[in-house]
């Protein structure tokens, strides 16, 4: 894994190409594959290594299939989620900033009736002592 931070646009950019969804998981006793839409091979087991081999024993091939057989749908469909909500956020920010606004203007018109009773209370009180 990377220390670099991962970039929106990049793995966007990353979905672009892929062969057509939905893929499926093909296995006979030739080998096993993906494969897409026009049923041409996305990722195979050729003669040179078997899944078992590519994925390591700690992976369990079924979930790596059924992962990669989503990804091309599921990886563009998350990033547009995420940019979605990222606009969201971005505009309530602004509505927010305008709700603080409104907020300092009320509290700020509040010290000023304050200011004003506590003059008026202290004329009825000259007033009073007369």
């Amino acid at each position: 894994m990377t220390d670099k931070p991962r970039n929106w646009q990049e793995d966007m950019n990353g979905c672009a190409g892929l062969p057509p969804t939905p893929w499926a998981w093909v296995e006979t006793d030739e080998g096993e594959w993906i494969e897409d839409s026009n049923q041409e091979i996305v990722i195979g087991s050729e003669c040179e290594y078997i899944f078992d081999d590519l994925l390591g024993g700690n992976v369990r091939k079924e979930a790596f299939m059924r992962f990669m057989i989503n990804a091309p749908e599921a990886l563009p469909y998350w990033l547009q989620q995420y940019a979605e909500l990222q606009r969201e956020y971005e505009r309530f920010q602004q509505v927010a900033k305008g709700w603080n606004d409104d907020l300092t203007a009320a509290e700020s018109l509040i010290q000023q009736k304050d200011a004003d009773i506590a003059r008026l209370k202290a004329r009825l009180q000259d007033v009073s002592t007369v």
